[in-house]
Parts: structure tokens; sequence; C-alpha cells
């Protein structure tokens, strides 16, 4: 959201992010729930859990207000019925805004199924979403959705080829939004605090049973052979800290697409694991197509260091990202 936002105002338009309260979200990310804590009385082992990562997640939502506040621009909060109607154009992306993973039902808002002037226009940018929550949508409903946008931006080409043969509509494919900003620009945003020390750096967001402490173990052993400390990347650190993390790593070990994004950002050695869980697609194809599949790794390989030609990739990132810039001029013009 800050790239995308940062991006537009580099392009010299007056950007507001609109907060829009989506329900599920925020249900799920609430720190405490009433509800949970009853669930949990009849278990002391659980309740003691909860009532431990209520600490964390009420540390977790103040370092993301304190970050919202210092650099996202943001309306006031909204609900589907209340999005603010003074806008020209109104732009939706990107991470899963499609997808009924996050957001549990098929959502209004991020589907442009909201209240605005007739003259306004609506565009998305790099949506992402996956089979299933595309699979949701009636036949009668697409041409509805479809309609409501000026032009549409997927981030994946699997996506995109479904959009087009399921409407017959044309539809752009274009990068990750936190690709759109170079490294110096993520530069601004660093915690100087952070590059003390050498370290290895391991982002895992997916687990699978009985590997679950696979990347862990990689990430040791070749913080043994480096003599340097594992820095394990959890949801205890602000936005800023994670992206400084992936800047002043020795190496990183991954098994995120934003854990890869970041680690080609600032050109970091790294290992990006596969899990065969199905969910590998997105980081795959984006390190095939600007070069880096030669850090990619299954689970179950013994670990070596991996080795990216960071000239190729660097020159292929930019050439995707012009593309993608070029898309955001030419629908805003």
């Amino acid at each position: 959201c800050f790239a995308l936002q940062q991006t537009l105002k580099d392009l010299g338009h007056e950007v507001l992010v609109i907060d829009y309260k989506q329900p599920y979200i925020e249900s799920t990310n609430r720190p405490f729930s009433w509800s949970i804590f009853r669930d949990k009385l009849l278990s002391p082992m659980s309740l003691f859990r909860y009532t431990k990562s209520i600490i964390h997640r009420l540390l977790s939502e103040k370092r993301f207000e304190s970050f919202k506040k210092k650099f996202v621009s943001c309306t006031m909060p909204c609900t589907e019925t209340t999005i603010p109607q003074d806008f020209e154009a109104y732009l939706i992306g990107s991470d899963q805004v499609w997808s009924i993973d996050c957001t549990s039902k098929y959502d209004l808002v991020f589907w442009g199924q909201f209240k605005r002037k007739r003259n306004t226009k609506l565009f998305s940018y790099a949506i992402s979403t996956n089979m299933k929550s595309l699979n949701t949508i009636r036949e009668s409903s697409w041409n509805k959705i479809l309609n409501e946008f000026n032009n549409l931006s997927f981030r994946e080409k699997n996506t995109s080829d479904y959009i087009k043969h399921r409407t017959n509509r044309n539809v752009s494919v274009n990068i990750d939004p936190t690709l759109l900003l170079e490294r110096n620009a993520w530069n601004r945003i660093l915690d100087s605090k952070i590059q003390d020390g050498k370290y290895i750096l391991v982002y895992q967001v997916r687990r699978i049973p009985g590997k679950e402490n696979t990347l862990n173990n990689y990430a040791t052993q070749l913080a043994s052979k480096m003599e340097c400390k594992v820095v394990n990347l959890t949801y205890d650190y602000s936005p800023q800290e994670f992206v400084s993390l992936f800047c002043y790593a020795t190496y990183v070990i991954t098994s995120s697409f934003h854990g890869s994004v970041f680690g080609l950002i600032f050109n970091k050695p790294m290992s990006v694991v596969c899990l065969g869980d199905g969910h590998d697609d997105r980081y795959v194809n984006l390190l095939k197509s600007v070069g880096a599949e030669s850090a990619l790794m299954k689970i179950n390989e013994i670990f070596n260091e991996k080795t990216i030609d960071y000239e190729l990739v660097n020159k292929k990132l930019d050439k995707l990202r012009m593309d993608s810039l070029l898309y955001l001029k030419t629908i805003l013009q």
C-alpha cells in the first residue's frame, strides 16, 4: 500500500488511501475478542497461550498504526456504505484483495461494487487472487463486476489468462507494488538501529507438518559456517523493521512471495524454499520472470548457498518496472 501510494505521488498525483475497515479482516486482526476468550476458558493452556498472544498483537497493532500515521496518507475510517465520494479516480490493488481466504466472502468494495459518482473512474492495479476465489463468482456476475472497471490489471499471468478466457476482455499483468519502488525509495524508511550485526534472516509464512523447523535448521547451519546469528522474522516487527531486516541481512532464507520480493530489491544472496503445498507458484513465477530461479530449492534438498546474477535480475526488473509504470501513467493521464 505504501509503495503504490508513493509511486502515484512520484507520478504527480494527489493520493489518499481509503481506510476501508473490511469486516472479516478487522475481526481476525483484533487484538482481543470476547468470543474467543470465552471459548478458551475450558482449556487453561489454550487460555494462557491466547492471553500471552494478546500482548504481542497489541504491540503489533501499535507498530502498524505508528507506521501508518507516519508514512500513509489515509481518509477517515469507513465501511462499504461510507466510501468517500470526492475522488476523480479509484485504484484497487493489490495483494489478495480478490481472495475469499482473506475476506471470508465476496467483498463488494474490493470487487468495485461500491457507490461512487457517475463521472469517476475505477481501475485495478496488480490484483492478486486464487482460482478458488475466482470460481465462486457466478457467470452472471462477471459482466456486472468488470463493467465497473475502466482498466484491469493483475499480478499473476494465470489470473489474467483466466479473466481473458472468461470475459473476452483485455487485461494487463503488472508487478507487485513493492517492486515499483527502487531500492533508494525503500532506503528512506529504514530503521538504522537494525544495521548492527551480521545475521541470516529467516522469513516463513507457511509451515508444513513435520517440517516446521526446516528453514530455521538451514539458517542455523549457514550461520555456523558464517559465524553469525539467525534472526527469525515474525509479526513482532514493525513495517520499518521488516524492510530494514531484509536490507541489512547477510543472507535470506524464505518461503514467502514478499520475502523473495525484498530479497530481490536489496540484491541479497538468498534461498527461496518451495514447500510443495500448492502455494509456491507466486514466487516461483516471479523469480523465473527476472532470471533469479537459481535461488529456488525444494524443502527436502540438502542446503547449499545459492548465487543470483543480480546484474541480469536488475535489468529484467527495470524492464518490468517501466512497463508497469507505463500502465499507471496511461490509465491516469
